[in-house]
């Protein structure tokens, strides 16, 4: 009878490690995050494969609005942002997601210095810019990002998510905002605001468009349907169409006068030169005036020799 207890003890002790680990194992394996739309209640998205490998929202009805510079949020300029939520695998431990990465265009950055989380379960918003000319791809749909997940931080990046859009279903609410276009570059200001009212990005950008090229300088901002200059803290409005001019500076011209010869040259070249004599009276003696002797200190100056030559008359 103890045998039989005692087997049955054993058996069901063993069943349950085996429960316990199996139940470990599955916790361990779950390693990717749940991927959510943010939107209002009338807006339309899918999301597929959230907790997968694979995961996608498409947006197929929004409404996207316009949102001031927020680098904290991941939103580095002025613009139209749509964005996801990603929310950290169940059963991870704060010391497990101090080590999660994920990445956009090849640039890693840390879960955990980025979410937007204060408190369990932890998550952070992606967030991606879009403009009109986003909106004028008339695909069906088209992808506008693309983030890899390393939850576990074992350089796998086994969880890929990807942000998509089905432009004609996509409006930009934009009854606040300016679009301008300086150069090939697109700006989104505020209405009422300025060119010295930019965020601390395009603030970036255009000083760097302003600045000009070796051989040039830089002469202002214009409108180009009105050939007039736009002062920094002129109201920018819609209809304008920006450029940045710049002007060729005067190429520096060498110096054309010939330098002076040191005196103690001009001494030694008279010296060599035949003088004539108080006793020689012939006329066709070699005589040289000032004249000859400035055209000898000429030749040596510009050639760089010294050479002497008697003219007879």
């Amino acid at each position: 009878m103890k045998r039989k207890i005692l087997s049955i003890l054993f058996l069901a002790s063993a069943l349950f490690m085996v429960l316990a680990i199996t139940n470990t194992v599955k916790a361990e394996a779950k390693t990717y995050g749940k991927v959510e739309a943010i939107k209002e209640q009338n807006e339309q998205a899918t999301v597929t494969g959230s907790e997968e490998s694979n995961s996608a929202v498409l947006y197929e009805e929004k409404e996207v609005k316009w949102y001031p510079a927020d680098t904290s949020l991941g939103r580095n300029v002025d613009g139209f942002w749509i964005g996801i939520k990603v929310t950290a695998p169940d059963g991870m431990s704060e010391g497990q997601l101090e080590n999660a990465k994920f990445r956009r265009s090849g640039e890693e950055r840390s879960f955990w210095n980025l979410k937007d989380s204060k408190a369990e379960p932890h998550y952070i918003g992606l967030w991606k810019r879009i403009d009109k000319e986003t909106l004028q791809n008339k695909t069906s749909e088209i992808t506008i990002a693309e983030y890899e997940f390393d939850w576990n931080n074992d350089g796998n990046y086994e969880q890929k998510i990807s942000i998509k859009i089905k432009p004609d279903g996509i409006k930009l609410d934009d009854e606040d905002v300016v679009f301008v276009k300086i150069g090939t570059n697109h700006f989104t200001f505020k209405k009422g605001n300025s060119l010295n009212q930019l965020s601390e990005a395009e603030e970036k950008l255009l000083k760097e468009l302003m600045t000009p090229a070796g051989g040039y300088k830089f002469v202002g901002i214009f409108d180009k349907k009105t050939g007039k200059e736009v002062a920094l803290d002129q109201e920018i409005s819609s209809d304008m169409e920006l450029e940045i001019r710049f002007e060729k500076l005067p190429e520096e011209t060498a110096p054309t006068t010939i330098p002076e010869e040191p005196a103690d040259e001009i001494e030694e070249i008279a010296d060599e030169v035949e003088k004539p004599t108080e006793k020689d009276n012939t006329p066709n003696t070699g005589v040289v005036d000032v004249g000859l002797i400035t055209s000898v200190v000429a030749m040596v100056s510009a050639a760089g020799i010294v050479t002497v030559k008697k003219y007879n008359k």
